[in-house]
């Protein structure tokens, strides 16, 4: 005989792992269930299955009040490949269903078509993974499912194997050691519409007609650009595949079926897409669509329940506490989603905190420390330097970015005291939370966390708010597949009260390579890149930029914007009637006057795509804005080759080496260790995304490429601010490097904002949802487990 159980673990069985003890008695339900034979079980236990806020003691079982050794407390229920912990709700725990047992999907033919031949037959309908299709219907494929004419595509890499004299590009034989040189391109899911749902041989597949992305045809590159991203193309060409790569519904109309005004239609939500012309792949020719009689299969699918809507801002938004507050970043991605009102800020460094009280000037903005702030709270005052303090039950979100030189990878310096110092803010906002017990919490930081000092702090962070009775999750978000034009991983801890539905992650809406993240072996982020729209590129963030010279600024900018997100920019301001006003002000579009010889490297860096240093001549040249000094040539070492010092080691070499060279002597004595400081002093290629944005005015080797595509200088504080995704409204404070910085350690905004829309929905659909449930408070659950017992 067999029985079917839900599975039960200890917290050291989760990510938490063991080095933070909980109570012995806890236990965790799980999202995995099984049939198990009889014979493997033990013994029972007594599981206390807790649905309430807090634990009556009044009514625990007897084996409590016997002090028995198999008595548990479970209160909350881990998934399994996700980490992810929610308050129990009954209707996990009902005996009459296992709620975790998935139906196996079966695919259901339905409406069977005269069509059917001996050897096939045809059907109208077909319900796969639960959703229901029609020939007609649009639907997204998996990438790659029909071949693609990849000839348009750019070869970047032609002027990597141009032969060079080896005497003057001394450093040039590194580039052939690279590896994974070349980002790679994520493709968007692809487009087609049924024409035939076709049974053969036990087989379900699709005839599909094929709707082509303006990226996938002839077109000329720029002209691509210009198109919004929900621009497509008809086509009549035709493809089969299996039903397999069918990915979901989406939504296509004809230009004139869309819903005026279209910038409204494209901004209500995702998977939404529109055409007026026609492409034929074998002709590479297009045709205006003037009448849709032309059109033989187009259905008019209008707006249905897969057609998903980005929520509505809240009628009362969720009052903000922000800590480490930066420029603001965080805050401007959720004011954009109209989840939060920022009510409180604090941050250390004045510039940051001028810029964020400049963009949000409502806010009480306390330039202070973090913990100087806390300790004024728990003394009970009222204000701090003058600034009202928020006071308890005020908060319903608090959010932070607690500094994070101390886990990032960038840092060389991040075992030093000040570093390990930085680390230990994460327990102030901790603090933060216990006191203040916002309704939710967003807590971002970089990759680092995650593994730093094996997990111990990411797992300390989950039992802090976990023993605060919170529910918790956390996942790696790549900017990139939020709309961003750069790489950027973040973690993101995301928390909630009991009573209010813990948020889920946003699901990717631009194609974007990804990294896999493990803890304590399971897999818990990035696990699928799949997207409606393709990735963001140099081009799409800058390239209605007017030049700028090194050092100067450009105010009036009369360019109209090229791209669907240099349109977005423009118009994506939360401050309306000021961003009118502003239209044709360009600000801090600036960049760093740098020094006459590195302004001269800049200038002998070719411009073509993935050039850095390593294409640099070793010479001697006059250096500009008239001075009468000359460089040297780098002298190397005759005893070792291609070495410029004679040191065993270059990591503890005391050589001051030279300092009045082309190529620059540290990035030679140290390019070995340092995989040969690959893209350092590197020129941006126009159609690839930006490197992780960092502060590019100390040009250290660890910056990467920080070089305009085609103009000789680094990018201006306004490109690093695209790149990014702040709207052009947005305003930054202090000196020039301090701009740099402040944008290099914010949250892009449109990450923040596709959070923000995951909030909205949680409390949009019932914020009360788990309080109203009706319990009995004595009301017990009693499984057995013999997992619990094993171990």
């Amino acid at each position: 005989m067999k029985a079917h159980v839900q599975w039960l673990v200890r917290p050291n069985d989760t990510i938490l792992g063991d080095k933070i003890q909980f109570d012995n008695s806890t236990l965790f339900l799980t999202n995995a269930c099984e049939s198990i034979d009889l014979s493997v079980i033990k013994k029972t236990v007594c599981v206390d299955f807790v649905t309430s806020n807090d634990i009556n003691v009044n009514h625990k079982h007897d084996c409590l009040k016997a002090q028995c050794l198999h008595y548990h407390v479970c209160n909350k229920i881990s998934y399994n490949f996700q980490a992810r912990f929610e308050q129990l709700r009954p209707e996990l725990l009902e005996t009459d269903a296992c709620y975790f047992c998935k139906p196996k999907q079966e695919i259901q033919l339905l409406n069977e078509l005269p069509e059917t031949v001996l050897c096939y037959e045809c059907y109208g309908e077909v319900v796969y993974k639960d959703i229901r299709y029609k020939i007609g219907d649009f639907v997204f494929l998996e990438p790659g499912s029909f071949p693609t004419d990849d000839s348009s595509e750019e070869e970047i890499l032609d002027n990597e194997h141009e032969e060079k004299d080896e005497t003057i590009y001394t450093e040039y034989y590194r580039k052939t050691k690279d590896k994974h040189f070349v980002q790679p391109n994520a493709r968007p899911l692809e487009l087609a519409y049924i024409l035939k749902i076709i049974h053969s041989k036990g087989d379900v597949k699709l005839n599909v007609g094929l709707i082509f992305r303006p990226e996938d045809t002839n077109e000329a590159v720029k002209k691509i650009y210009k198109h919004d991203l929900n621009y497509v193309y008809w086509s009549e060409a035709k493809y089969t595949v299996s039903i397999k790569n069918l990915v979901g519904p989406c939504h296509v109309l004809h230009r004139s079926d869309v819903p005026p005004p279209l910038t409204n239609w494209i901004k209500e939500g995702s998977n939404r897409f529109y055409f007026d012309k026609s492409y034929d792949p074998n002709s590479m020719e297009f045709t205006k669509i003037i009448s849709l009689d032309q059109l033989e299969n187009y259905s008019r699918s209008f707006p249905s329940e897969f057609l998903p809507k980005f929520p509505m801002p809240l009628d009362t938004p969720l009052k903000c506490l922000d800590l480490f507050s930066g420029c603001g970043g965080l805050m401007e991605g959720l004011c954009q989603a109209g989840v939060a009102k920022p009510c409180w800020s604090v941050e250390l460094e004045r510039s940051e905190a001028a810029s964020y009280d400049a963009n949000f000037q409502e806010c009480s903005v306390i330039q202070d420390d973090c913990n100087l702030v806390l300790k004024s709270l728990l003394k009970g005052h009222t204000q701090h330097k003058g600034v009202s303090l928020p006071q308890k039950h005020e908060v319903d979100l608090i959010v932070a970015g607690p500094p994070c030189q101390g886990f990032s990878q960038l840092n060389r310096a991040r075992e030093l005291e000040k570093s390990k110092l930085k680390n230990g803010l994460v327990f102030t906002f901790l603090s933060f939370c216990d006191l203040f017990q916002p309704k939710y919490i967003i807590l971002e930081n970089v990759t680092g966390l995650v593994h730093f000092n094996k997990n111990e702090i990411l797992q300390c962070i989950f039992h802090c708010l976990l023993k605060m009775n919170y529910q918790v999750t956390f996942d790696v978000l790549q900017s990139g597949n939020y709309g961003v034009a750069q790489s950027r991983n973040r973690v993101v801890i995301l928390a909630s009260k009991p009573g209010y539905k813990l948020p889920s992650f946003p699901q990717p809406l631009h194609a974007f390579s990804n990294q896999l993240f493990t803890i304590n072996g399971n897999l818990v982020a990035n696990k699928t890149s799949h997207a409606p729209y393709r990735s963001i590129t140099v081009r799409d963030a800058i390239s209605d930029l007017p030049r700028v010279s090194q050092g100067a600024n450009c105010y009036l900018f009369h360019n109209p914007p090229k791209t669907h997100f240099q349109r977005m920019m423009k118009d994506g301001s939360r401050i309306h009637d000021i961003h009118i006003n502003l239209r044709e002000l360009l600000q801090d579009h600036i960049c760093k006057i740098l020094s006459p010889l590195m302004e001269m490297r800049i200038r002998l860096i070719p411009s073509f795509p993935n050039a850095d240093w390593r294409d640099l001549p070793n010479i001697c040249v006059k250096l500009p804005r008239g001075q009468h000094s000359y460089t040297e040539k780098l002298k190397y070492n005759a005893k070792k080759k291609k070495s410029v010092c004679d040191c065993k080691s270059s990591s503890s070499c005391t050589s001051k080496g030279q300092k009045n060279t082309i190529i620059p002597w540290s990035l030679v004595h140290t390019a070995s260790r340092n995989n040969n400081w690959q893209g350092v002093l590197g020129r941006l290629a126009w159609d690839e995304s930006f490197d992780m944005t960092v502060n590019p005015a100390a040009l250290a080797p660890a910056r990467g490429k920080i070089l305009h595509p085609e103009q000789d200088r680094v990018l201006t504080v306004r490109e690093y601010a695209r790149a990014q995704g702040f709207p052009d409204s947005y305003v930054f404070r202090g000196g020039i490097c301090d701009m740099y910085k402040q944008i290099g350690n914010a949250v892009p905004p449109p990450l923040a904002k596709a959070i923000g829309y995951e909030i909205i929905k949680c409390v949009s659909e019932n914020p009360d949802y788990l309080s109203n449930t009706k319990t009995s408070p004595g009301s017990r659950y009693l499984r057995s487990s013999n997992q619990a017992i094993d171990k």
